[in-house]
């Protein structure tokens, strides 16, 4: 952010748009790899968070520079669909279809549209080419257990119960699994 701010990249300016993401792995967390296209290619960067979809880049780009195999951490989607799991959301991904490669990263159905509208060609799963899933910045949960602790032994069978409170307007379905 700092160097497109002073100008260190030129010709490159901050959109003004941004997704969540995740620092660390965790459920539902996969890496992001991270590919810089070089000049002669783009001067652009490829983001995956499919780890087959790394290793084809990876294989079939040469030329393009592997930074990381793990910037930060997001959902992928459904394989067919393109669909997200709840309480995520869709990351589109758009590629300019020319010799000099440049891809878009957006959360906007508007700014995808504008893009497809622009020449761009969707990537990625399901008939809208989503890329990845970004964990919705607009609402949290809290989980509490009635009682402070449960101690149960192989075999042992207990009812516990949690209240769900949500948070910052979140709305979704909460799915809790115990090992």
């Amino acid at each position: 952010i700092r160097d497109l701010d002073t100008g260190v990249h030129p010709g490159w300016v901050r959109t003004g748009k941004s997704f969540y993401a995740y620092a660390m792995s965790g459920w539902e967390r996969l890496p992001v790899c991270r590919f810089y296209i070089p000049p002669g290619y783009g001067d652009s960067h490829f983001y995956s968070a499919s780890p087959t979809e790394c290793a084809e880049v990876s294989a079939k780009f040469p030329a393009f520079s592997y930074e990381s195999p793990g910037v930060m951490h997001v959902g992928l989607p459904d394989a067919a669909t393109g669909a997200c799991s709840p309480g995520w959301a869709p990351v589109y991904r758009l590629w300019n279809s020319r010799a000099d490669s440049n891809h878009r990263y957006t959360t906007d159905a508007g700014v995808r549209a504008d893009m497809l509208a622009r020449g761009y060609v969707a990537e990625g799963y399901g008939l809208d080419g989503v890329a990845m899933c970004s964990p919705n910045g607009g609402g949290t949960f809290d989980l509490t257990f009635t009682s402070s602790a449960l101690i149960l032994m192989p075999g042992d069978v207990r009812d516990a119960y949690l209240i769900v409170t949500p948070r910052n307007g979140y709305s979704g379905p909460v799915a809790v699994t115990v090992n």
